[in-house]
């Protein structure tokens, strides 16, 4: 009997486990997703299996990442690892050092992302994991893009390529052509590029994930989009928000309609309008503060060019008090979606349209505001190194501590 419940409590476990993940990965469910990993962690906690539990603990800092709350990612990550090195589990714990790492290229601290990477990839050749080596170079390619080491990026990603075809994974392998992609795209290599997305939804489309195609049609629209190719954008990025909208991905919902008002801003502002203002009122509603002050900048610069400065004025006030009450500054600044907007060019223009409208009082208060940024992002993403060992490891302790208070936002 005692056997029996104990296989009905781990089948349980496991299914509120797969639950949580499914929450966090489609369907932008990230309370519904913590909910169930905690019922998933009691349950392996009081089965006294350590190893699953954590699993668990992985994926609730998976999902801290994804929610943009970097230092609770890392705490996470850093439980595991210590849990995983203490069960002797080298793939375990090598996983965990691969979440620290976007963890921590995520806060800005790239050295000590790199350096992780690295290690992961020592114990992935170690251990002879073909999964564990493609985890670690996906994320070394990714860093390298960003970067702009867009050669080293795409040698990376081949790798990818070439390992997730070794261990027959199909989602991996639409993923490394989706970053092949996004590389490509970087460099301007719009038609290889293309190629590469297609390629990934063909992969997406055969594996009916709803998620895939959602992803794989986004990156195709915005392609065409920068080859100029509005109609063709237009169709896809529909098809990328139909599909979020099934998933209920309100996140995802609310990134397509940002894409579709940038895609018809210069050629049908109404349309635009209607897309930015609805992208607004939702990222508002979800809390994605750092997508709602981007629909409103981009609502103030159209409603400017049309004369409307009114509208505009409030616009740039609205999307400035967000930056400044709602996000921390790293935040404001760091896009992974390839949004051309930044603080600095947003208090450019309401500065200056704040005198045209003889609003002294507001562009001062706005010049001041855009000193204060500067300086913050200038302290946040400066890289400093120290010849005494302690003093970095100090250093280092400070910069987690301030991510820590960035995200008390």
């Amino acid at each position: 009997d005692l056997c029996r419940e104990n296989s009905y409590l781990e089948i349980l476990a496991q299914n509120f486990f797969d639950r949580a993940n499914l929450k966090t990965s489609e369907l932008d469910d990230y309370q519904g997703a913590e909910a169930d990993y905690q019922s998933a962690l009691k349950l392996y906690k009081a089965l006294k299996q350590p190893l699953p539990a954590v699993r668990v603990v992985l994926g609730e800092g998976r999902a801290w990442l994804k929610r943009g709350k970097y230092f609770k990612a890392l705490t996470k990550a850093e439980s595991a690892a210590k849990a995983a090195k203490r069960l002797n589990d080298d793939s375990l714990y090598a996983e965990a050092l691969i979440d620290q790492a976007s963890a921590y290229w995520s806060m800005g601290d790239h050295s000590v992302a790199k350096e992780l990477v690295a290690k992961t990839l020592k114990i992935s050749q170690k251990i002879a994991s073909p999964k564990l080596e493609l985890m670690a170079r996906t994320i070394r390619g990714l860093m390298l893009k960003d970067e702009t080491r867009y050669n080293e990026a795409l040698y990376e990603q081949e790798k990818v390529v070439g390992l997730a075809k070794s261990i027959n994974d199909d989602r991996d392998l639409a993923s490394a052509y989706n970053n092949l992609g996004l590389t490509n795209r970087k460099m301007g290599n719009h038609k290889e590029a293309r190629a590469n997305f297609e390629f990934a939804l063909s992969i997406d489309l055969k594996l009916n994930s709803y998620w895939g195609q959602m992803y794989d049609y986004r990156n195709l629209g915005i392609t065409a989009m920068k080859t100029g190719k509005s109609e063709r954008a237009a169709n896809y990025l529909k098809k990328a928000l139909a599909l979020a909208e099934k998933l209920k991905n309100n996140r995802e919902i609310v990134l397509n309609l940002m894409y579709l008002g940038a895609n018809y801003r210069y050629e049908n502002e109404a349309l635009a309008i209607q897309y930015y203002e609805e992208s607004a009122a939702l990222s508002e509603r979800f809390a994605y503060a750092e997508l709602t002050w981007r629909a409103l900048f981009n609502l103030g610069m159209i409603h400017e060019k049309r004369a409307e400065v009114s509208v505009a004025f409030e616009k740039y006030q609205l999307a400035i008090k967000l930056l400044t009450e709602k996000l921390p500054p790293a935040t404001a600044v760091v896009s992974k979606h390839e949004f051309n907007e930044t603080p600095a060019r947003l208090f450019e223009r309401a500065i200056a349209l704040s005198w045209r409208l003889n609003e002294y009082e507001a562009a001062f208060l706005f010049s001041e505001m855009a000193k204060g940024s500067a300086f913050l992002n200038l302290m946040i993403n400066q890289e400093i190194s120290f010849v005494e060992k302690e003093t970095t490891k100090s250093w280092e302790k400070f910069k987690i501590g301030r991510a820590s208070c960035r995200e008390r936002v």
